[in-house]
């Protein structure tokens, strides 16, 4: 009696434990999604530099450095584009890209790894997907005023 009587209270807690990787796992369709269709707009603009040596360091930098992020399960993948501006950015499903500019002008791999961090931290955050929300949220508003 007491035994069905506990199941009969923990169901709906079992219930709402069981759903929640699939809303995680439909999350990160969506994003993968976004990811890459966001890596397909890069891709087509030519700017991405296919040098396996350049782009191998860069991307075993980050990896590193993501390794040791706050949500190192995180998928990420490092793009580096030729464009003299020293710059760097964090796109959908964990995509960043750097600017030869920037890789020319870090002084150290210590410099490059700051700015990689930096981008990491967006990612883990989820900065992109936040900022989507409040534009949304923000066109809505001007729509309905």
């Amino acid at each position: 009696m007491i035994k069905n009587l506990l199941l009969l209270l923990l169901a709906p807690f079992l219930a709402f434990a069981l759903s929640i990787p699939e809303l995680q796992l439909s999350e990160s369709l969506s994003e993968k999604k976004r990811g890459n269709e966001f890596l397909q707009l890069i891709w087509n603009t030519d700017s991405v530099i296919a040098d396996v040596e350049m782009t191998t360091y860069l991307r075993e930098l980050g990896y590193e450095l993501g390794m040791h992020s706050e949500n190192p399960d995180k998928h990420f993948g490092f793009l580096l584009l030729n464009d003299d501006s020293i710059n760097a950015f964090a796109g959908p499903y964990g995509y960043i890209g750097v600017h030869t500019g920037m890789l020319l002008s870090s002084d150290s791999e210590s410099e490059l790894a700051g700015v990689l961090s930096h981008e990491i931290s967006h990612v883990t955050q989820n900065h992109l997907k936040r900022f989507s929300e409040k534009t949304d949220k923000q066109g809505y508003l001007m729509a309905a005023g």
